[in-house]
């Protein structure tokens, strides 16, 4: 509605920054990534546009794009409190990513004083590649020699939820029933909470929609896309 009814560049531009915080508060990254004027040409380079593009590029999982970031951000910010703790943390999701060197110690440490256990780390996919075996499907191959224990690859959950019984469970009161009205099917607890989360983070963020629907899905075949270019959501 502000929007709409604003004619002020400076205006329209602080609106859609706040909007971009929003968004990121919702988990809706390219929509944030949007509104901060990341694919402006040239791009704005304010100090909240540049910080919450690389919140929304390092909730893409574009771990180059973020690192990209927030170097331009510590440079032209040097004294934001901020700036060198998310340069840092790009930096190492960056390496993750692209070196599988993860500090295993310090992971299992901080599962363990975490609460709920939900760790920041990247994925990393080593020297494999995913074809076809003749009469057996699809399958995982190497694409070299490998030594043994070489880290092959190290996957990001897509959505997580925690099913523990200890103080970290994230809801103790609340229980989530899903039912397929046509199969009378009953889906109840975290099973039912990890749909509902998939299906609202492909919903905000549409560009994971291709990466998701390449998951093994057994013989299930997956919805089309329809006339009108509207990819479903097909969990």
């Amino acid at each position: 509605m502000a929007l709409r009814h604003s004619e002020n560049a400076d205006t329209i531009k602080t609106i859609r920054l706040n909007r971009a915080l929003a968004y990121l508060k919702r988990e809706e990254y390219e929509a944030a990534l949007t509104d901060t004027g990341y694919f402006n040409t040239p791009p704005e380079r304010s100090e909240k546009a540049v910080y919450r593009a690389g919140l929304a590029l390092s909730g893409l999982r574009r771990y180059q794009e973020c690192y990209n970031c927030f170097v331009t951000f510590v440079q032209l910010f040097p004294e934001h409190p901020q700036g060198e703790i998310q340069f840092k943390r790009a930096t190492r999701l960056l390496a993750e990513s692209k070196t599988g060197q993860y500090d295993f110690d310090a992971i299992r440490t901080e599962l363990h004083n975490t609460n709920p256990p939900l760790l920041d780390h990247a994925t990393f996919v080593g020297p494999v590649e995913i074809k076809s075996s003749v009469g057996r499907g699809e399958g995982l191959f190497t694409t070299r020699d490998v030594r043994a224990g070489e880290l092959l690859f190290c996957e990001k959950a897509f959505v997580y939820r925690y099913a523990g019984t200890d103080d970290r469970t994230e809801s103790k009161t609340e229980l989530t029933i899903l039912l397929e009205s046509y199969s009378n099917k009953v889906t109840m607890g975290t099973q039912a909470d990890l749909i509902v989360d998939i299906i609202q983070k492909l919903e905000r963020n549409p560009s994971l929609r291709t990466s998701f629907a390449r998951l093994h899905h057994g013989s299930y075949c997956p919805l089309p896309d329809s006339p009108q270019g509207n990819q479903a959501i097909d969990t």
